[in-house]
């Protein structure tokens, strides 16, 4: 998460996300909510998927790409589909257990400023004026509207001294302190359980593949089958189609079983975690406890 601006008690915070893997081709998601956030020297490119339908009058992701500087201590980086979501504005109580992972770039602080504004007026239907309340030089220089914040549990080889008293200090790379340990642990079982529907629904999109390349197939092969009855013989592209077929769906499956996997390691942890959460049978649905 990135936080954009702080309160007496509590600071607002935009979510980084991959949509499992996906970006902003996931089906649902409002592109145009959403820009490029990385950590590497050169910003990835947007994939094909991610596109906008122009026949569903679809707008595209925000142009300008966010860079993030991780913290000199923090083993992280982002994934290549890794995506700022700009409308989604979180409320983050200081007493929370977070982790300083880094902060926006300089050169990007304007960027971000810009899109914010651009998303919260496309929201709202009504002008912001020339600036928000994030103002580029105080984040920069040690305000809470730059700072990349984690309640995940993200990697750090060092996790830096918190403060005891549970509020922001804007000096130095001061950060959130945790006043209260149950909040802490609830957010971790929180980020549990969210972490393995995302998994679940990550099966269920592949198991749907699956079936769907199954009943391309079928109708293919009844489309072959009528030809044959009438004496066509079947021609050199559908034999080679046929391989091919046979080759996506044995990846497709290798893949199925691999999310399987890790849905069910997921599984196992929610509930050694005292979670009430659904299994997942092999076709990908959920099945009460």
């Amino acid at each position: 998460m990135v936080s954009v601006y702080a309160a007496e008690h509590f600071c607002g915070a935009i979510r980084i996300t991959s949509y499992g893997g996906q970006g902003v081709s996931k089906p649902g998601v409002t592109k145009s909510d959403h820009c490029i956030v990385y950590t590497t020297e050169e910003p990835p490119e947007r994939t094909p998927a991610e596109a906008p339908d122009m026949l569903q009058d679809e707008q595209p992701m925000q142009p300008y790409a966010i860079r993030i500087d991780p913290h000199p201590d923090a083993g992280w980086g982002l994934h290549a589909l890794s995506r700022l979501d700009l409308a989604d504005e979180q409320r983050v109580e200081y007493y929370f257990r977070v982790k300083n992972l880094g902060k926006v770039n300089r050169a990007s602080m304007p960027y971000l400023e810009t899109q914010l504004k651009t998303v919260r007026e496309q929201k709202s239907g009504r002008s912001f004026g020339a600036h928000l309340d994030l103002g580029v030089e105080v984040a920069y220089n040690g305000g809470a509207a730059s700072r990349v914040l984690s309640r995940t549990g993200l990697s750090m080889d060092i996790i830096q001294a918190q403060k005891e008293t549970g509020y922001l200090h804007a000096a130095g790379d001061d950060w959130m302190s945790d006043t209260d340990e149950s909040c802490s642990a609830t957010t971790a079982m929180h980020d549990l359980e969210v972490s393995y529907r995302e998994l679940v629904e990550e099966l269920k999109r592949k198991f749907f593949q699956i079936e769907e390349m199954k009943e391309l197939y079928h109708d293919d092969k009844i489309r072959r089958d009528r030809l044959q009855e009438q004496g066509t013989e079947v021609s050199p592209s559908d034999e080679v189609f046929d391989a091919g077929h046979k080759l996506e769906m044995s990846f497709r499956k290798a893949e199925f079983q691999r999310s399987k996997l890790a849905a069910d390691d997921a599984y196992k942890s929610c509930i050694a975690e005292g979670l009430e959460v659904s299994i997942v049978t092999e076709s990908g649905e959920w099945e009460g406890k």
